[in-house]
Parts: C-alpha cells; sequence; structure tokens
C-alpha cells in the first residue's frame, strides 16, 4: 500500500508520465526511507558498518604548558565532496557510499566522533544546507553560516560552524571573488563562482579579558589545471578581506594595532594547491617573490586563454550548464579556447612575455602590501608528532585522494602582522605560539600514502568523501 492508502503498483508497470508528479515522488521517497530505516533497525550489525569510518587520532604534541586563563579549542576543516560532483565512473566499487543517505550519515557521525568547536566545510550542497546542516548540527549544539553564488551553476558552498555555547556571532563577510578586483588593478581571469566566508566569533565567556574572539575564514579555491594565478589572486582578496574586518573590529571594541592578540585569526580550507605552488607561497613566504618551479608554474598559469562560454555572462543563454569540478576536476575536461594554449600545466621550462612577466609582479606587489602573513599550524607543528611522509614545507603528504591525483590540498593557517621589513624566517614553533599566545596542543594523524586503502574514496567503512578532514587542537589564552 502507498503512504495515502493506495495499492501500489508492480515495480515493473510504468506509470504514465503525467501521474509522476512532486506528491508521488515525494510519497515514495519518504515510503523507501521508512522501508530502509526498518531495515537498518532489524540488522544492527550492518548498520554500524555501513555508516562506520576510519578513526584517526588526535596526535598529541609532547610537554605542552597550558596558558593562564585559556581554553582549548579544536577547529576542524573538511571538503565534504558536494553530491553534484559524483560521478559512478569515478568512484568504482563505492556501491551505496557515495549515496547522499549514506554519506550523510557517515559524516555525521565523523563530527560527533571529533567533537570540534569550530568546523569548516567546503563543498556543502545548498539543497542540503536546511534538510540536513542546519538541523543536524543544531541538534549538536552549533550555529552556523553558509554562502555561495547564488547567480551561477554551482550547486555547491562553503559553511562554518561554532558551539552556541562558546561563541556568539559578532560579525560576517561573504565574498565573492568574481566581483572584486585584487589591488585596484587585477580582474578574475575567468569566471569561477568561487567564494570565501569570515565570521567573527566573540567570546561568550566572562572570563575573556586578553582576547576578544577568533576571526574564522573559509574558502575553496579555483580547480583548474592551469588556475595558478587566480588562485594566488583569489588568495589577495581573502586576506585584504580579513585585514580590513579586523581593523574594523579593532577600532569598535577600541583596541587598535592589536590584532593578533584581541581577534585570533584562522583561515581554512580547500586551496586546490601544494605548499610548493604560489598560492601557499604568496601567504606564508613574504614578501612575495616567485622562483623556480613556482615561477615557471604560475607564469604558464598566466598562458591559458579560458574559454568564452565560461568567462561569458551568468545570464547568457550559452552560459557553462555545468559545475567546474564536474567538467574539469572530476571529468578533467580541458576547455581550451586557443590552440596556443600550453599543454602542461607544470612544465620545466616556460617563457614567459613581458606582459605575463608584468601581471605577476603587479599581483605579487598586492601580497606584499597586505600586512599579514601565513604560518600553517600543519606546517609548523606536525613534525613534532609525526615526521615521515612529509610534503615540501613539513606538511603532511595527502589530504586528498581520487582516481586522478592525491595530494595535500587543504590547510589550517594563523594569520598574524607582517610588514615588508620583516624578514621571511618567523623562528620556532616556540616563537610562533608565545607571539600568538597560544598552544598547539595536537593535531588530527593525517595518512601516508602507503597508508592509503585501496579502495578509491568514498567508500564503506572508510571515508565518507575524497578529502579527509584535518583538526587542530588548540589551547588559546582569553
Amino acid at each position: 500500500m502507498s503512504m495515502d492508502g493506495q495499492q501500489e503498483p508492480p515495480k515493473h508497470i510504468k506509470l504514465p508520465k503525467s501521474q509522476i508528479t512532486p506528491e508521488f515522488i515525494s510519497k515514495i521517497r519518504k515510503l523507501r526511507e521508512k522501508k530502509r530505516a526498518e531495515n537498518e533497525e532489524n540488522n544492527p550489525e550492518f548498520l554500524n558498518s555501513k555508516y562506520d569510518f576510519i578513526k584517526r587520532a588526535i596526535l598529541q604534541l609532547p610537554n605542552v604548558e597550558e596558558l593562564d586563563n585559556s581554553v582549548d579549542l579544536k577547529i576542524m576543516t573538511y571538503n565534504t565532496l558536494s553530491q553534484s560532483l559524483i560521478r559512478r565512473e569515478i568512484y568504482p566499487d563505492a556501491h551505496d557510499a557515495i549515496k547522499w543517505h549514506v554519506r550523510s550519515k557517515v559524516i555525521l557521525n565523523e563530527i560527533k566522533y571529533y567533537n570540534c568547536d569550530i568546523m569548516c566545510f567546503q563543498e556543502v550542497d545548498v539543497i542540503q544546507w536546511d534538510k540536513f546542516w542546519l538541523p543536524e548540527l543544531s541538534k549538536l549544539g552549533y550555529e552556523g553560516e553558509f554562502y555561495k553564488d547564488f547567480r551561477g551553476p554551482k550547486v555547491h558552498g562553503v559553511a562554518i560552524f561554532w558551539r552556541s555555547n562558546l561563541f556568539e556571532q559578532f560579525d560576517v563577510i561573504k565574498i565573492n571573488f568574481d566581483d572584486i578586483v585584487a589591488g585596484n588593478a587585477i580582474s578574475k581571469t575567468t569566471r569561477t563562482w568561487n567564494v570565501g566566508l569570515i565570521v567573527a566569533l566573540k567570546f561568550k565567556s566572562s572570563n575573556a579579558k586578553f582576547r576578544s574572539g577568533i576571526v574564522i575564514g573559509t574558502t575553496h579555491l579555483f580547480w583548474h589545471p592551469f588556475g595558478t594565478f587566480e588562485r594566488t589572486r583569489q588568495l589577495a582578496i581573502l586576506l585584504k578581506k580579513f585585514r580590513k574586518l579586523i581593523d574594523n573590529l579593532n577600532t569598535e571594541c577600541g583596541h587598535i594595532n592589536e590584532m593578533s592578540n584581541r581577534w585570533l585569526p584562522i583561515l581554512t580550507g580547500d586551496f586546490n594547491s601544494q605548499p610548493c605552488d604560489m598560492p601557499y607561497l604568496s601567504i606564508t613566504s613574504k614578501p612575495v617573490s616567485a622562483s623556480g618551479e613556482a615561477k615557471t608554474v604560475i607564469e604558464c598559469s598566466t598562458a591559458y586563454k579560458f574559454s568564452r562560454r565560461r568567462s561569458g555572462s551568468i545570464n547568457s543563454s550559452e552560459e557553462v550548464d555545468h559545475n567546474e569540478e564536474t567538467q574539469s576536476e572530476k571529468e578533467v575536461e580541458e576547455e581550451e579556447d586557443e590552440e596556443s594554449n600550453p599543454i602542461d600545466p607544470r612544465p620545466s621550462h616556460f617563457e614567459a612575455t613581458s606582459e605575463q612577466k608584468d601581471l605577476i609582479a603587479k599581483l605579487e606587489k598586492v601580497h606584499n602590501s597586505i600586512n599579514l602573513k601565513a604560518t600553517s599550524l600543519f606546517g609548523i607543528a606536525y613534525k613534532k608528532v609525526h615526521s615521515i611522509g612529509l610534503n615540501c614545507k613539513n606538511e603532511p603528504e595527502l589530504s586528498h585522494t581520487s582516481i586522478f591525483w592525491t595530494g595535500l590540498l587543504d590547510y589550517i593557517f594563523i594569520l598574524e602582522p607582517w610588514n615588508e621589513v620583516e624578514k621571511t624566517d618567523w623562528g620556532s614553533l616556540e616563537d610562533f605560539e608565545k607571539r600568538m599566545s597560544l598552544r598547539v596542543k595536537g593535531l588530527l594523524k593525517m595518512p601516508e600514502m602507503k597508508e592509503l586503502p585501496k579502495n578509491v574514496q568514498p567508500h564503506q567503512g572508510q571515508y565518507p568523501s575524497d578529502h579527509l578532514s584535518m583538526i587542530c587542537d588548540l589551547n588559546v589564552r582569553i
């Protein structure tokens, strides 16, 4: 019988198209969900295995002395894989593990297990924001913000959640990278629909005398093999927005030039960049000056001409009818606009034109005008807890794995003041902790290449996304 008391048609009988209404589809979905729940309730062993995941330890740094008048905070960043980007052929042997009704429960179990205080998510499907993310995490005591470019074809965005008993939202900035010119000179190289989100969270504790709160930001930078220049441009915009927000907060609270103390700025996300490429280097190795392989790669990226179809008006009838990663990252389709486009995004040698060199010099100047620098918490501390299989810059080997490529794309940075006369080497972990009035207590174990399961992720009982969550456990003076 159907939910309205009518007998359901046999499965082998096709209904007339006129009878397949939204109401009918909704009823069938509810019926299937009810049957699924009943089956799982009658088979607890299957339930446990179906929604299980590989649990990783938070590796504790030795001999950490917590600060006086401080609070422990666990910060997570996690690209949860948009359901819109999933294609069955890209995830062989995944079976039900790639279905949202399964993955969502695994992700929720993972969130409960790690029990973080602030969580930053990327590739959050807008259709699931009100159905899953807000209601499920509110039950766990979190509040959250979500943002995507609602004008474009993407159906996913970024989100930040925080414990409502620890913080109150003080301010928020939502950034559309396509709409902003970096440094009053450098506009987008192509339409990307990528965004950033920054939230100022004020401590609720009456003991918070030294520090007002946390300014937490997340982003999902443009993915394309030749997107290095655009990603570096997007980071310049993001850091300028951070700087402006913190200046405004300090002015409003009456604390001038105390950025590193009053508001602790943390930047997380999927940067779609490796540690030795210009996006990472542009915020961590200041003053910015491209050299070596990083220079070759970003110069080559300026020579790539994206398709007119992609970069056209959003309202055009010929506009792109796909998500950028559906076409590029997940299916690796090229968008060549001219035969002169470079073929290899990481050539051993590239002869840049004077115009291309000038464009990169302008972007370096923009970055060097922003008096902020970033320190990767995994980059500065992970070697203390796990010295095997480190990437360049002492980062873990990987945070992303797919049938096409495996490596590190995700990061958790802390931002602090910088001026152009300061040296590039800012000292040890101990020096950093002293400057920032915090302690790094622990970091979530990241698997080495040799430790990865042989199956492509997501996979039942392993990981629910093609990215792995990253977590830093901090002790922060308040």
